[in-house]
């Protein structure tokens, strides 16, 4: 996410279509932005892993890999 905002954007999304998503891949090396997958947990449903952006193709890989 290139900011805060985006983020909070895309949480409001996921909250409301979160029975349909099952897999948020957190890109960013963003120190702050790293900890979205504990506080998502408590709102959403989906599994959500955090990866730096230099391991953006590994988000992917895991993001279509069968759960």
């Amino acid at each position: 996410m290139d900011n805060f905002a985006a983020f909070l954007s895309h949480m409001k999304f996921v909250k409301n279509h979160h029975q349909k998503i099952k897999k948020i891949a957190a890109v960013t090396d963003s120190s702050f932005l790293s900890i979205m997958p504990q506080v998502a947990n408590h709102f959403i449903k989906a599994e959500i892993k955090h990866f730096d952006y230099d391991d953006k193709d590994a988000a992917l890989n895991w993001l279509r890999a069968d759960k």
